[in-house]
């Protein structure tokens, strides 16, 4: 059903899919996890994933894989909001791997990749003004990796021990405004570059 909200809480092991437009999922003290290395999330239309007011959400992907895919695995639009505390982790690859990704939202999210991929990987990642949400990128090869373009107009960005912080990377050699960091605040502990994009 296109434009359904749907509650996730408690514990959930496998993989959750999501084939319909405009689906809202709702977090609510939810423990998502698949440890055969795939996707806990896996979604094929835009979607939103929210943390609820007050509770603190778990996305884990562990096992053997052999591709890079996310934990949180979008293939159209995917929106990650709330005001709640949302984790996402990756053992193996990325903790999000998406087309377009937007961040809104006053909560907390943490994103953890590993030293073979990235916190957030994406072809272009957007977060409008007013947002103020807190999102950590942790212990990867890159926090922010984008396709395209990253455009930050605002929220509160921390950086954790991430080869590099932010960085594009794109096949076209002519990327014009690749990192647009016109708001929001930045925070950079123990990683080895901060910006790597095309001049």
């Amino acid at each position: 059903v296109e434009n359904a909200t749907y509650t996730i809480s408690g514990y959930f092991k496998g993989q959750l899919v999501v084939n319909t437009k405009n689906t809202i999922i709702k977090l609510q003290n939810a423990f998502l996890e698949n440890t055969s290395g795939k996707p806990a999330i896996k979604t094929n239309a835009k979607t939103e994933i929210s943390s609820s007011k007050d509770s603190v959400n778990y996305i884990i992907t562990s096992g053997r894989t052999f591709s890079k895919i996310g934990t949180i695995s979008a293939n159209r639009g995917l929106v990650l909001g709330g005001s709640g505390t949302l984790y996402v982790k990756n053992k193996v690859a990325h903790a999000i791997e998406a087309e377009g990704v937007k961040i809104k939202g006053s909560g907390k999210f943490f994103f953890e990749g590993c030293k073979k991929g990235s916190a957030l990987n994406c072809d272009s990642l957007e977060v409008e003004k007013e947002k103020t949400f807190t999102a950590y990128f942790l212990n990867s090869k890159n926090g922010i990796k984008a396709d395209k373009h990253i455009q930050i107009e605002s929220g509160n960005f921390h950086f954790y021990n991430n080869s590099t912080a932010i960085k594009v990377e794109s096949k076209s050699q002519i990327v014009p405004d690749a990192v647009v960091l016109s708001g929001g605040t930045f925070q950079l502990f123990e990683n080895e570059n901060f910006i790597n994009a095309p001049e």
